[in-house]
């Protein structure tokens, strides 16, 4: 999943305005990320729905990186996605040199299936076609 890094208001809004609407349409639920007391933004985690599966991914800002905010938030929704009696996989990737981000997948329950050639665009670290490591959660079909 993709986040690119707005370069005004405008993009901002327009971001919120999309959130809105992925929620009233069921395409999308797209959560903003905050520490429990403060309520400080720290990020943005979106599952998507599409029975039999469902897909995540998440962004923290970088003073919040190593705090867990991502494990706790991915940790919830991939619990409560997998709960749903149509999905029967929940699955995200992360770029192969982020042992982080693997690391909060496989805290939220998913396990690493493969890496994926040419799998996602990353304009922020100059690729077109990057790979992807993917990590999933899946539940018997019976």
């Amino acid at each position: 999943m993709t986040f690119e890094r707005h370069r005004d208001i405008a993009e901002s809004v327009a971001f919120a305005e999309r959130c809105e609407e992925c929620w009233k349409s069921g395409s999308a639920f797209p959560w903003a990320v905050t520490e429990k007391f403060s309520e400080k933004l720290t990020g943005v985690l979106e599952l998507r729905l599409s029975p039999p599966k469902a897909d995540f991914g998440y962004i923290l800002g970088e003073p919040f990186w190593g705090h867990g905010f991502a494990s706790e938030a991915a940790s919830v929704v991939v619990a409560w996605a997998i709960a749903q009696p149509a999905i029967f996989r929940v699955w995200a990737t992360c770029h192969p040199s982020n042992a982080a981000s693997a690391a909060v997948l496989r805290k939220a329950g998913l396990s690493y299936e493969a890496t994926l050639a040419n799998w996602e665009s990353r304009p922020q670290l100059g690729e077109s076609a990057g790979p992807s490591d993917c990590y999933a959660l899946t539940k018997p079909t019976h």
